[in-house]
């Protein structure tokens, strides 16, 4: 991730959506293979939005943080769906 680039492309926008984060095919073998990048880069985009004098910052989540396997066939999820952490 390049902190620099990220700076570059939010230069000049009033509003800035960020909602990249790592998402492997398969479990990694450190919980930190997933969590430092995604915290790495939303830093990096919150630095640069704050450098832009961003009007506006968006951020948002992943369907992880409600999925769990166990709800496969819910079509509608609310503020009370959080996955289960032994997934």
């Amino acid at each position: 991730m390049n902190e620099f680039s990220l700076k570059e492309a939010i230069k000049g926008s009033d509003y800035v959506i960020h909602v990249a984060s790592p998402f492997p095919a398969a479990q990694p073998k450190h919980e930190n293979d997933i969590i430092k990048p995604a915290v790495d880069g939303t830093v990096a985009v919150i630095r640069g939005c704050h450098a832009a004098k961003i009007k506006r910052l968006v951020l948002t989540s992943s369907i992880v943080a409600i999925y769990d396997g166990d709800n496969r066939d819910q079509q509608l999820y609310s503020a009370k769906d959080w996955s289960n952490p032994k997934y």
